[in-house]
This record gives C-alpha cells, structure tokens and sequence, in this order.
C-alpha cells in the first residue's frame, strides 16, 4: 500500500512528508512484529539448545550451520 500514489499522497498528508511518513510506517510494522512474538520454531530451539540458539544460528556462516545440523542428527 506504501507503493501506491494514493496512499503515499495520504501518508504524507498525515506525517508531513515521505520521510517522516516511511519512519511512521517502519515503526507500525517493527511493534507488530513485536507483538506477533517468536514462532514455534525458534520457541522450540530455545528449548532444546537453550538461550542464544536462534542468534547462534543467525550469526553463523553455511559451514557452521552444516556443523550444528550434523550435531543435531541431521545432515550438511
């Protein structure tokens, strides 16, 4: 909706302009991610590795990633 003339014309009407409109817009979609809270997936890592598993995960490189699946019992 952001993309479309007419709601841009409208969020801009609202927040002054694009700028302040887009930081208005990214605030909304940041506090209803909140909101939406872990999935399943990351509560159920967390459970079996324990605090940090789903930051782990995403700081590793692919070489590492292969590492833990193969310790986990699955395969690179």
């Amino acid at each position: 909706a952001v993309g479309n003339a007419f709601s841009q014309d409208v969020l801009k009407g609202l927040f002054g302009d694009r700028a302040k409109a887009e930081r208005r817009v990214r605030d909304l979609l940041a506090a209803e991610w909140a909101a939406v809270g872990p999935s399943r997936l990351e509560l159920a890592a967390e459970q079996i590795v324990g605090d940090g598993a789903v930051e782990t995960w995403r700081a590793a490189d692919e070489t590492v990633r292969a590492k833990y699946r193969i310790l986990v019992g699955g395969f690179a």
